[in-house]
């Protein structure tokens, strides 16, 4: 895909620091890139910077959480935190990585 309008990271504690940091930075430069999502494996609760529609070089920081309805403005999609999170079970242990 050369124009990418969505980006999802699923955050692991050996990559959450550069998601956050280096990663972002460089979607951000990205100029058809809207949104950007994180995505916690250890809890439901989904991040999203989503570019200004009116100003390019400004982003909005919203979060989600369980229970509530994340939307996927770039997509023109609105998912539930059950969907999102469908099958995982967070009382399982995680597999070493």
């Amino acid at each position: 895909m050369q124009s990418p309008r969505l980006v999802v990271e699923v955050l692991s504690p050996s990559t959450e620091k550069t998601d956050r940091t280096e990663k972002l930075q460089v979607y951000q430069a990205c100029p058809t890139i809207a949104e950007i999502v994180l995505v916690s494996q250890f809890a439901p609760y989904v991040e999203i910077w989503r570019r200004d529609e009116e100003d390019e070089a400004t982003w909005r920081y919203v979060h989600y959480e369980a229970g509530e309805e994340v939307e996927f403005a770039s997509l023109d999609v609105r998912l539930s935190m059950q969907d999102v999170y469908r099958q995982v079970n967070f009382d399982e242990p995680l597999l070493e990585e």
